[in-house]
């Protein structure tokens, strides 16, 4: 390979990795916004509605599990200082 087609190679793949970081970033920042929302519901629910406070939580649970996983998945990608 040329020095000139390795070079656009590696630029193309920092484009790539900047384009997924940013994309995880998006999608953690949308999931952080739902999962405030969720929690204010959340607040404002009287304790004796136990079975939709019990299913926001299990929602915030999972919220919880997603953004677990998009951080490894930025971590395992090296992104995640864009994330």
């Amino acid at each position: 390979m040329t020095e000139g087609a390795q070079s656009l190679t590696q630029q193309i793949q920092e484009q790539v990795k900047q384009f997924y970081g940013n994309a995880l970033g998006q999608a953690k920042g949308q999931l952080d916004s739902s999962r405030s929302q969720l929690e204010d519901y959340l607040e404002q629910l009287p304790e004796s509605e136990e079975d939709a406070r019990a299913q926001i939580q299990e929602l915030l649970d999972s919220y919880e599990g997603i953004q677990n996983a998009l951080d490894e998945a930025a971590q395992t990608q090296g992104v995640e200082d864009t994330v």
